[in-house]
């Protein structure tokens, strides 16, 4: 295996079972995958009452579209937890979700460790905050079919609807992005770790 890859994934695993830096990059990911179910539409809130034929709470797991080509693959999981409230989520939508909070809370525990060393060892090495910018493009992915969320009372529907199909793009920007942040925080510890290797041990 690369070393670099290998580094990388070593010192991701030391911040991950170190609850000092796992349990807050756990519940940011928690955190912005709410608010990003939110924002895109896999979560919406009605001021209408679902219809009274519907039994409320209520799961259903769609495996077969019918005359239906774009929105997106199956299978597609639809729910309703009340009466006000639709979760509404497609494969993609599974995918992007999970990996993108995964990654987000990922460096959110790395920066955490990193911004320890640095408050503790000087280091001549940037921050590497903006890496979670990359959970941006995401934003503007839109999976759900029955309405936009945030983004769509946000921007409107002529925006809302020019963001059609280009979903997956968005997620796979914010995917990379989230990577590269990944790498470039590691690099900055591994940075510290060698210039200090005399006062604490090295992963």
């Amino acid at each position: 295996m690369n070393e670099v890859i290998r580094s990388t994934i070593d010192i991701v695993k030391y911040a991950s079972v170190r609850n000092f830096y796992r349990i807050p990059g756990i519940l940011s990911g928690i955190a912005f995958a709410i608010f990003y179910m939110f924002f895109t539409g896999i979560i919406i809130t009605t001021t209408r009452p679902i219809p009274e034929e519907i039994t409320v709470p209520a799961f259903h797991v769609i495996t077969k579209l019918v005359g239906v080509q774009s929105i997106g693959l199956v299978p597609w999981i639809v729910a309703y937890p009340d009466r006000y409230t639709v979760f509404s989520m497609n494969l993609s939508a599974m995918i992007s979700t999970v990996l993108i909070s995964t990654l987000f809370a990922i460096n959110i525990a790395l920066l955490l460790y990193r911004r320890n060393l640095m408050k503790n060892y000087s280091c001549s090495c940037s921050s590497g905050a903006p890496a979670l910018a990359g959970v941006i493009p995401a934003c503007f992915s839109v999976f759900a079919c029955c309405g936009g969320g945030l983004i769509l009372s946000i921007f409107g529907p002529l925006f809302f609807a020019s963001l059609q199909g280009f979903g997956g793009y968005f997620s796979t920007v914010s995917i990379l992005t989230l990577l590269a942040g990944v790498f470039v925080t590691t690099r900055g510890i591994k940075s510290v770790h060698l210039q200090h290797k005399q006062k604490y041990n090295i992963i």
